[in-house]
């Protein structure tokens, strides 16, 4: 099944979720003194069998504002180079990762949770930013998998294509981004190296046992055609890439899997739609990203 309501340019919904109020953001800019923003995304953090809460997490689920926030802090040292805005948002309860397959997963993605994050980003476009600063994209699992809409079905739009020229990154972490999204905006590419600008990165990630048994072609976080770069080197080939002194990332770029060859057993067991490994998308390369976002702002000023 796939979502088709916003196929056409001129045709994307944005919820009525009111962006205006600030009881409505988790973060809304701090002090807004830097010279350049970033638009976060969080990923699942709802698991509830409150009925209230399924398929969609409310918007006043305070065990989504808590763990948001923790998660958000989790990341600080990554985004604080920015000013930081993140809305809240109807997100697709966790729950459901045992109910639906992983093509109903992403259609729900793009109903209810698309429609809040579309919602928020415009009014942050069009209220706040008005094209003055360059911004960051970023989001990792679900937040990821909407952070690939807003730079590609959104971006791509008419309305909102004049708000490319101050696109410098999005990082779509942990969920899967093929060559076919990429055309849905004409002004977006996938990133190739560390200064790149413009452009959209993404990595999945698997241990050593999951590449070798292809399991991971059951994750919901691949498809058979994904893209992927290293985010130790930020580039797309396949040379290992030295994460700390024992252990090394390689992509399979054939296959869009990034292996980290990591003792798996440290690590908890998860649900098999599930790499082992998917909540350390962003931790095991926390350092490599701050940097990154730091070189890479620093290379959008310079163009």
């Amino acid at each position: 099944m796939t979502n088709d309501k916003n196929d056409k340019n001129d045709d994307l919904i944005l919820s009525d979720t009111d962006y205006s109020d600030a009881q409505n953001w988790l973060c809304f800019g701090g002090n807004s003194d830097k010279k350049t923003d970033i638009f976060v995304v969080y990923p699942t953090v709802v698991f509830s069998k409150n009925e209230v809460n399924i398929p969609f997490a409310q918007l006043k689920n305070e065990t989504m504002r808590s763990a948001a926030q923790s998660w958000l802090s989790s990341i600080d040292d990554i985004i604080s180079q920015a000013n930081v805005y993140v809305p809240l948002y109807r997100q697709l309860n966790g729950v459901m990762l045992t109910k639906y397959p992983p093509r109903e997963m992403w259609y729900h993605t793009n109903l209810t949770p698309r429609d809040d994050i579309f919602a928020a980003f415009d009014y942050y476009l069009t209220k706040i930013n008005k094209n003055e600063r360059p911004f960051i994209l970023f989001g990792h699992s679900q937040g990821s998998q909407l952070v690939m809409e807003l730079a590609t079905t959104f971006l791509g739009n008419e309305k909102y294509q004049k708000y490319n020229k101050n696109h410098i990154v999005s990082y779509a972490i942990g969920s899967p981004f093929t060559q076919r999204e990429i055309a849905k905006n004409p002004f977006l590419k996938f990133g190739e190296k560390k200064d790149d600008t413009r452009v959209i990165v993404s990595w999945n990630c698997a241990t050593e046992s999951e590449y070798s048994s292809k399991s991971y072609e059951n994750f919901l976080s691949w498809k058979d055609d994904v893209l992927v770069i290293n985010p130790v080197s930020w580039r797309v080939d396949e040379i290992p890439a030295k994460l700390n002194e024992n252990v090394n990332a390689r992509a399979d770029i054939k296959h869009g899997i990034l292996i980290v060859d990591e003792d798996e057993t440290k690590f908890a067991k998860t649900p098999p739609a599930i790499s082992k490994f998917h909540l350390s998308e962003i931790p095991f390369f926390a350092d490599f990203i701050k940097q990154n976002v730091k070189d890479r702002i620093n290379a959008f000023n310079l163009s």
